[in-house]
């Protein structure tokens, strides 16, 4: 039987339609949590049928462009309207950016990697903030980051660097929110099974690294949602949690018997 870590709970997650994202609202939603995704994918409705199995879970989805001012109010607008508040607000959205030499990459490039994985984060937190506010008995943002803003990659160098900002920033959020009752945290994931990694897999990525060093959404998901319950993570606040298996010691690198 699962738990009920989110019941009642009003819960916000961005790029909430797969991935990470989709998991993380699968499992709040199984947990008692009524779930608001938002992405800009086309297909949201089948994954909001999918999330909910057909009315049993309370999942609602929402097109939004992260970087659009005016779209995130317009969901910070309906979720007051219609709830009053915010309990756990999950800040996942993200692009993956110029794959190669950034050296290589134009500043449009940059400025849209930016806008998403690092701008849209801190501004859709402030937009929520007074919805936060009037969380039942604490609100939460969880904010997703990744294991390259602490290992970079020559061929990810901006996704990386905006990465490494969201650590930082969790950590000043957490200061400026705690007088609120307002905890923030990030997770960090290691290479997962997701649609951003899927060209990595396709080359074998997991035939190099060890067994233990790739996973899968829902594992990751399990831990967020850990973060973000009162009865589990009421103690983590301002902390980034990497997720990696160990992936980031290099004695353990590289499965040799792959190679």
């Amino acid at each position: 039987m699962k738990a009920a870590r989110f019941e009642g709970k009003i819960c916000l997650i961005t790029g909430g339609t797969s991935g990470i994202g989709y998991e993380m609202a699968k499992r709040m939603a199984e947990e008692g949590g009524r779930v608001i995704v938002c992405s800009v994918d086309k297909n949201i409705q089948e994954a909001v049928q999918a999330l909910s199995q057909d009315g049993k879970y309370k999942v609602e989805g929402l097109h939004c462009d992260v970087t659009d001012k005016l779209q995130r109010l317009q969901i910070v607008g309906y979720i007051n309207e219609t709830y009053g508040r915010l309990d756990v607000l999950c800040l996942n959205a993200g692009v993956p950016g110029f794959k190669g030499s950034q050296f290589y990459m134009d500043e449009e490039h940059y400025d849209q990697t930016f806008a998403v994985n690092v701008k849209s984060v801190l501004f859709f937190a402030k937009d929520a903030l007074d919805l936060l506010k009037k969380a039942t008995d604490g609100g939460n943002i969880l904010v997703t980051s990744s294991l390259s803003g602490v290992m970079p990659s020559k061929v990810l160098g901006v996704y990386a660097m905006g990465k490494a900002a969201l650590m930082n920033m969790v950590k000043w959020l957490a200061i400026e929110l705690m007088d609120f009752n307002i905890r923030v945290n990030a997770i960090a994931p290691g290479f997962t099974r997701t649609e951003m990694t899927a060209d990595e897999f396709k080359i074998g990525i997991d035939k190099i690294l060890h067994p233990r060093f790739t996973t899968t959404p829902d594992m990751i998901a399990s831990v967020a949602c850990m973060i973000c319950s009162k009865q589990d993570g009421s103690f983590v606040n301002g902390e980034t949690l990497v997720l990696h298996g160990g992936e980031s010691y290099p004695k353990f690198k590289i499965n040799k018997q792959k190679l």
